[in-house]
């Protein structure tokens, strides 16, 4: 069992490990116990992948996976939060103040102790996605969802635009060996995947 990667957003986590077993890549979502009874920020998961020997194929489908649905947020849905109930409230992670989430500026809210937070994230992972139905209007998707071979991603180690490049390769820019699939997934890969 390998963990392949950490601090995963649960609204991420369970559609990669969908994706990933329905490539035949054995894998699970691990959520951390925690000791709230449910009350509170929810912490970030981990995905654990059964068999090492699917571990290229698994950062290659995850990694698909999280183009796709990142192209189909920004291309389905445009969230107006003035549409929430008054009474919803959410808790800032760091200090666990009641925010009230109506109150975020261009999708993020800061709190009185200093932090700031991605507001769809908070909603999503404290009160589920049902709780933002009736703020969305929806867009048309695009038809084809960006693959790795045509994603524009930036190498991890000088930031250079990818675009139009192979899958793996050399920076043109900095002369480093990159893989799209750990760029597109560097912000959760587990340490031993961050070259």
């Amino acid at each position: 069992m390998r963990t392949l990667l950490k601090g995963v957003p649960h609204a991420l986590a369970q559609p990669v490990c969908d994706a990933l077993l329905g490539e035949g890549i054995e894998s699970r979502v691990v959520r951390p116990f925690t000791s709230f009874a449910g009350y509170g920020p929810t912490p970030p998961a981990e995905i654990v992948i059964l068999n090492d020997d699917d571990t290229s194929r698994a950062l290659s489908a995850a990694a698909e996976c999280v183009l796709g649905l990142a192209s189909q947020a920004a291309e389905e849905a445009e969230i107006d939060l003035s549409k929430l109930s008054p009474a919803l409230r959410v808790a800032c992670p760091a200090c666990e103040r009641e925010l009230d989430p109506r109150l975020a500026v261009e999708g993020t809210i800061a709190c009185a102790c200093g932090a700031r937070h991605d507001i769809v994230e908070l909603i999503v992972n404290q009160h589920g996605p049902e709780a933002l139905e009736g703020c969305t209007t929806t867009r048309e998707a695009a038809d084809d969802a960006p693959t790795l071979m045509h994603a524009t991603v930036k190498c991890i180690h000088c930031g250079y635009e990818l675009e139009g490049l192979a899958r793996r390769g050399i920076c043109p820019e900095c002369g480093k060996p990159y893989d799209k699939a750990v760029c597109v997934l560097h912000p959760y890969l587990a340490a031993e995947f961050k070259k």
